[in-house]
């Protein structure tokens, strides 16, 4: 199992921005168990902040949609050479004041991962500032709030299966509720690759 090695979070995790264009975001989306119990817990989460709900998912990368004028055939081709990734999760969620990080489940920088999201890269890296996490809340929470969902939401799996991607127009971001209520999605493919990847 990959120890869960903490990164530094970037300024804005890339989910938002000042482009008039807004973004694209490409995501991992957990198989059916997974996303099941990680729906529920966003759903608890959502009605006891009036917070909006969303889809479980682990954003590999997050660019400006001008840059990305044909996501949908990126993402197929992606897809089909990535076999499904068992990622190590910390199992401890971590709160914060951004409101794009307010609640989130650490996920371990597997090489499998990090081979997917520069896959992805214009350039083919990993950002610096890459941190991988699964959301489980959008909101603006006190330290007390924050630090007490913390706590009871610190019992999800330690593995979690993730088998499908997909291409997001996010807009401008994830600033405010309204913005994450306007996602859409633009292509949806199941990971089909021959080779299972190691975690």
């Amino acid at each position: 199992m990959t120890p869960l090695t903490p990164r530094p979070v970037g300024r804005d995790d890339n989910m938002t921005t000042n482009d008039p264009g807004g973004r694209i975001a490409f995501w991992l989306l957990p198989e059916e168990g997974a996303h099941r119990l990680l729906a529920e817990q966003i759903a608890r989460c959502a009605e006891r902040l009036g917070a909006p709900r969303f889809e479980p998912h682990l954003t590999l990368l997050a660019l400006p949609a001008a840059a990305l004028p044909a996501p949908e055939p990126l993402l197929r081709s992606v897809a089909e050479q990535t076999a499904p990734l068992a990622l190590d999760c910390s199992g401890r969620a971590q709160s914060s004041a951004r409101y794009n990080r307010a609640l989130t489940l650490p996920i371990a920088l597997s090489p499998g991962l990090a081979r997917l999201v520069a896959a992805l890269h214009p350039r083919h890296q990993v950002p610096d500032d890459y941190a991988p996490h699964v959301s489980l809340a959008y909101a603006d929470l006190d330290p007390e709030t924050g630090r007490a969902l913390a706590r009871e939401f610190s019992t999800s799996p330690r593995i979690i299966r993730f088998d499908r991607c997909r291409a997001v127009d996010i807009g401008p971001g994830c600033r405010r509720a309204d913005d994450v209520r306007n996602w859409r999605t633009v292509a949806s493919f199941a990971l089909t690759g021959d080779v299972a990847a190691h975690p």
